[in-house]
């Protein structure tokens, strides 16, 4: 398993202060996990960035997208974990084998899971099978997908530790079991593309099963802070490392009017220019696109191939 780089990620960092992150008193894995993290929190904002140190730092692009895999769109848990990891799994809800084993660009996948998980949680198919299992209803999400964009500008390996350092932060404050693939660039696409996809299990996965749905992220009340809350963790994620190999690039999670009000009130007029600009989307609808098409081709494969 990668992660030579990861516990110096999570380890070697600190927070400012905990100013409104969203309280999980019944997870004490996650208070000593974030305390670790290099974020800080401002009150004013109420949500995590990006040390307001970096002034005349380039500014990398940025992107982190959340869906759920929803049943009553036709998708399946074990089909994306299977499409996603260029691998097999075979359905036993549906009783259909799904092959992806023909496709390229998979650069590295692995699983993370809380750590008294039981072991056949590390078994992709097994896992899969549970997630789609314990739901019963022909409307369930069955997983959530968090999609990121991984910075060119750092080497496979470091790519691969930021992206784990990440599924290692869902894993401790949703007690979730997390499916990482790490993607290369299409061929068709720009070659700055790198990205990973991450698949949660949508239940909390004791030392037995997988039990209580991860309602916090289902609620319309607290889903959006907690998303935005690990918007800003993916981001100082990236540029920790980008700043140890040199780079002048980073990245930041707010929108272009958040940073362009900041710089004002700061009296910075020039900074404040800079986000006079379209934003970056380097998972933009031409990626998702080739993806999706990618993948209905290898669906049709094995639908003729049983």
């Amino acid at each position: 398993m990668p992660g030579s780089m990861t516990a110096h990620l999570l380890a070697g960092l600190h927070v400012c202060q905990f100013a409104r992150w969203p309280a999980r008193p019944d997870c004490p894995q996650t208070a000593c996990l974030f305390a670790c993290l290099p974020v800080c929190l401002y009150r004013q904002s109420g949500c995590l960035r990006p040390s307001p140190d970096r002034s005349g730092a380039a500014m990398a692009s940025y992107h982190l997208s959340v869906k759920t895999i929803k049943r009553s769109a036709g998708r399946s848990a074990t089909a994306a974990a299977a499409y996603r990891s260029a691998s097999v799994i075979e359905c036993g809800r549906e009783g259909r084998m799904h092959d992806y084993t023909a496709k390229r660009g998979v650069g590295a996948c692995f699983i993370l899971a809380p750590a008294d998980a039981p072991s056949w949680a590390q078994d992709r198919a097994a896992l899969w099978n549970a997630a789609e299992a314990r739901e019963t209803r022909s409307n369930s999400v069955t997983a959530r997908e968090w999609k990121l964009a991984l910075p060119s500008e750092l080497s496979d390996a470091a790519r691969i530790d930021i992206a784990q350092a990440f599924a290692q932060a869902l894993v401790e404050r949703y007690g979730v079991a997390a499916d990482v693939a790490i993607h290369a660039p299409h061929r068709e696409g720009d070659q700055r593309n790198h990205h990973a996809h991450i698949l949660t299990v949508s239940r909390v996965l004791s030392a037995e099963v997988l039990t209580d749905k991860t309602r916090i992220l289902d609620a319309a009340s607290t889903g959006g802070p907690e998303i935005e809350a690990m918007r800003g963790v993916w981001a100082e994620l990236q540029n920790h490392p980008l700043e140890l190999a040199g780079q002048e690039e980073r990245v930041d999670h707010r929108s272009l009017e958040v940073q362009r009000e900041e710089a004002l009130s700061l009296g910075d007029v020039l900074k404040a220019e800079e986000p006079d600009r379209e934003p970056e989307l380097k998972l933009g609808p031409a990626a998702n696109a080739i993806e999706r098409r990618a993948q209905l081709v290898s669906e049709a494969a094995t639908s003729m191939n049983p």
